[in-house]
């Protein structure tokens, strides 16, 4: 699906009452959340900018490169944004 939190509701519901409040103490689902995908509790992808690097993105990219080619995930925005930045290796 397209919204974390709602796959996470999908799932607490299809596992039963002892996931779904694992899930609620984990993620904090009820807490309000804005339309974008983001808990507002965390917004964590608008936080990365301040914390990763060309060369620490590349290497977590390489870690989960498994799962982006399995999944079919696309390389996530604010990755290509980071890497942009690193004129020193060509990346995609």
């Amino acid at each position: 699906g397209t919204n974390f939190y709602e796959e996470l509701g999908r799932m607490g519901q299809r596992y039963g009452e002892r996931v779904k409040n694992s899930l609620e103490d984990i993620f904090h689902m009820n807490e309000a959340l804005n339309e974008t995908n983001h808990g507002i509790e965390r917004s964590a992808s608008f936080h990365v900018l301040d914390f990763y690097t060309p060369k620490s993105t590349r290497r977590v990219l390489e870690y989960m490169a498994i799962d982006y080619v399995m999944f079919n995930l696309p390389i996530p925005e604010w990755a290509e944004e980071i890497l942009a930045k690193d004129d020193t290796i060509g990346y995609l």
